[in-house]
């Protein structure tokens, strides 16, 4: 078992209706980050040890669509209210972060390069400790193809107990999905390819 503590994190971006269609290449949206989630993992436990939450105002499209309102719960109120710049966001995220190893329910570090590239920012961490938390279900013949992080206990026949689609809630049904499978392999590594 891996004993090094890690991070698990999850982003929202802003989309619309045909963004996952058209694979944000209609010409008007690009994936602008507007939450940062995440929770700090003991690595001998799996237990929840702190927490990560940003909201990010957007610059290129400052408002935010009827659809990704709808779906993530995030109001236009809350972004003008709380949000914080991208880079203000992380800076403070990788504060935050210490270094630790990071796992996405995919392949979201990409879109935190995205985002530096989109403000001018030199990317501040190293996407070698960036990894796909699905390719350690993989390890354990678990198939997370077309479950969205979310959902993630899904997999082992858990009811997920938050809305998804909230960067903070994702990461930790990630984190719950991955305690269910300590529980039934008796134990995991998170010794995987990086990203």
């Amino acid at each position: 078992m891996n004993m090094h503590n890690f991070v698990i994190y999850d982003l929202e971006f802003t989309a619309w209706e045909d963004s996952v269609r058209t694979r944000w290449n209609s010409g008007k949206d690009k994936r602008e980050i507007i939450q940062i989630g995440a929770v700090k993992v003991n690595g001998g436990t799996f237990e929840e040890m702190d927490s990560f939450n940003s909201f990010v105002k957007p610059i290129e499209n400052p408002i935010l669509s009827d659809f990704i309102v709808e779906l993530t719960g995030i109001t236009q109120e809350k972004l003008d209210t709380e949000g914080a710049s991208f880079k203000e966001a992380l800076v403070a995220f990788e504060k935050w972060r210490e270094g630790l190893p990071a796992f996405a329910w995919g392949f979201d570090v990409k879109v935190l390069v995205e985002n530096c590239k989109y403000y001018g920012i030199t990317v501040p961490f190293d996407t070698k400790k960036f990894s796909n938390m699905k390719d350690v279900f993989r390890k354990y013949r678990i198939e997370p193809e077309g479950v969205n992080s979310g959902r993630a206990p899904e997999l082992l026949g858990m009811t997920p107990t938050l809305r998804a689609h909230n960067a903070l809630n994702d990461s930790r049904m990630i984190l719950l999905a991955l305690q269910a499978l300590k529980e039934k392999e008796g134990r995991v590594s998170l010794d995987v390819v990086r990203v």
